[in-house]
């Protein structure tokens, strides 16, 4: 599989660190090679194992202590207003947007996550689900300045997972996301996890934001590929992708050529993902 978005080596945090220079592996598996889907809500765990996985007993002990499904699915406090993953679809970096509607990770593969969510390109939302897998976690060396003492003796990780996302076979022009999902994390001594996040954390694996996802969608029709890059912040990835994306202070705002590309406005309180009735949608540019 070819991936046209280049993917970063590095590390990170939740209210601010510093990164170190070098980072190691703590734990690590080979990726998942079968494919499963899950089922409508709630989301059912699905018990048959992937061919050809191996997991580190390290990796299988700390995976059972800690279930990252809300770090995953972006249900942590700093998100909550705003879930949604957005970044650039296709050669031409249309926009598009992700919400994981629900994450559960399997009762018996502790590396495992099954996902639901939905996408939103060019108007049209489209849901899918798949699986999220681990392969490998990087034990960061890095220098956590947090609020409390507790914290301040936590430890960041970057979680590497292999993913298939599925779309509704049922719609048109729908196919298969693949590629590979990265998580900024750390623990405390307490056992509080949480995504993390530092401002001017260009060199980190996700660019200092948590969550980034690079791969490609394939046509089930006709094969086709487009390349997928998303982020917590857009901004965060833009410049691996657009020039000048970002303009006005401090590049907080996008440049009205990439209008046509989509990238209009950022709608933070538009909860496009709801199902009827379940939220009042209010858009603000």
């Amino acid at each position: 599989m070819k991936i046209l978005y280049p993917l970063l080596a590095g590390s990170l945090l939740l209210v601010a660190c510093q990164r170190q220079p070098e980072t190691k592996t703590l734990v690590a598996a080979a990726p998942a090679t079968s494919e499963s889907t899950v089922a409508a809500k709630p989301v059912a765990p699905v018990k048959t194992a992937p061919e050809g996985e191996t997991l580190t007993s390290e990796m299988l002990a700390f995976l059972k202590e800690n279930d990252l499904a809300t770090l995953w699915q972006n249900d942590v406090e700093s998100r909550r207003e705003n879930p949604t993953l957005q970044g650039f679809f296709g050669n031409d970096h249309y926009a598009i947007a992700f919400v994981f509607t629900h994450v559960l990770r399997d009762d018996e593969r502790p590396n495992v996550f099954h996902v639901q969510g939905k996408s939103r390109y060019k108007k049209r939302i489209t849901p899918f689900d798949g699986l999220l897998t681990v392969t490998q976690i990087a034990d960061l060396s890095t220098y956590l300045d947090l609020d409390s003492v507790e914290e301040a003796n936590a430890r960041a990780y970057t979680v590497k997972a292999s993913f298939i996302f599925r779309q509704d076979s049922t719609i048109k022009n729908a196919g298969v996301y693949r590629g590979t999902g990265l998580l900024d994390m750390y623990r405390t001594q307490a056992g509080k996890i949480d995504q993390c996040l530092i401002y001017g954390g260009e060199d980190n694996p996700t660019k200092g934001r948590g969550l980034q996802f690079e791969g490609e969608w394939v046509s089930n029709a006709t094969g086709q590929r487009k390349p997928l890059l998303l982020s917590n912040d857009v901004f965060a990835i833009a410049p691996m992708v657009l020039k000048n994306f970002g303009i006005g202070e401090r590049g907080g705002e996008i440049n009205p050529k990439y209008a046509k590309l989509g990238w209009v406005e950022i709608w933070e309180n538009d909860e496009w993902w709801a199902e009827p009735g379940t939220a009042v949608a209010k858009a603000q540019p």
